[in-house]
């Protein structure tokens, strides 16, 4: 079910935009690392940040509102609680990810490169979850308060 702009407050807007932009910059930023690392780590990334914008998308479906049933309510909290989830494991990984890089790599042109590569990529994600658990919240208060 669509929703009009007006009736939308800033974080259900942009929650899935924020999304798409943790996604584009895990994509960006792995797209330097060799082959070699892709079973590392590099795959598992690329599919969470693919899970996180996917279930925002599909939360951002289903929109709150005083006539929903409570399985549209759970099913909504659901996708919204698994993505949260995800972004905080992608974070992580990301974290993870960087202590392995500074231990030595040949694939960034210098540390300035890959520092500034990661610093867009967690301002990103965290952009991104702070968004996701904002829309959750406000989803509970909006929903007691509608029922």
């Amino acid at each position: 079910m669509s929703v009009y702009k007006s009736q939308q407050h800033q974080a259900a807007i942009k929650f899935v935009s924020e999304a798409r932009n943790f996604r584009i910059e895990t994509i960006r930023t792995l797209k330097h690392f060799p082959n070699s690392y892709r079973y590392i780590f590099v795959n598992k990334m690329l599919e969470m940040a693919a899970d996180i914008y996917t279930n925002c998308n599909m939360a951002n479906a289903i929109f709150v509102h005083k006539d929903m049933s409570v399985q549209d309510f759970e099913l909504r909290h659901r996708y919204l609680t698994v993505a949260y989830v995800k972004a905080t494991a992608l974070l992580c990984e990301i974290s993870f990810c960087y202590d392995f890089v500074n231990m030595g790599n040949n694939f960034f042109k210098d540390g300035y490169d890959y520092g500034k590569r990661f610093e867009n990529w967690i301002k990103a994600g965290n952009a991104a979850k702070s968004l996701i658990k904002g829309v959750i919240e406000a989803d509970k208060k909006k929903y007691k308060t509608d029922k």
